[in-house]
């Protein structure tokens, strides 16, 4: 017996795929998206359908730790560009999940309750997005 399902890497055509031949439509939907890759047309399909996303890879593996633009928000906020990225997230409604085995980094990226980015500094992080995947891109796989 099955509760609810969750999914990785579904693209809309791929969700729409399941809906054609499942009874349950999956209630999580976990992709890579941070705002170097907000995956925007996943988010809308996802919200429209009352899926919700979880986001990995939300700091980008540190390939874009010194952007300047995420640096200088970072030192708006008095917050580390990490803390800054997840905070992004969860401003998104997303569930993130930032990967560390150093207990100092792993209390770090928890410490994002205390602060909000305000409306312009969302618009500066949205406009980051630029398709900058770590992954393979999902839909170009069959």
């Amino acid at each position: 017996i099955c509760r609810s399902i969750g999914v990785s890497n579904f693209s809309p055509k791929h969700l729409n795929e399941i809906f054609k031949i499942c009874e349950f439509i999956p209630v999580v939907n976990q992709i890579e998206m941070n705002p170097f890759l907000a995956q925007k047309n996943i988010s809308e399909f996802c919200r429209s359908k009352n899926i919700h996303i979880t986001g990995y890879c939300p700091l980008a593996r540190t390939e874009k730790s010194n952007d300047p633009t995420l640096v200088n928000i970072a030192n708006e906020c008095g917050k580390t560009w990490a803390q800054v990225m997840v905070r992004w997230g969860l401003q998104k409604q997303l569930t993130t999940i930032p990967k560390s085995a150093n207990p100092e980094r792993i209390r770090e990226n928890s410490d994002v309750f205390n602060f909000e980015l305000n409306e312009k500094q969302m618009q500066r992080l949205d406009d980051l997005d630029e398709g900058f995947r770590l992954r393979p891109d999902p839909n170009q796989l069959p």
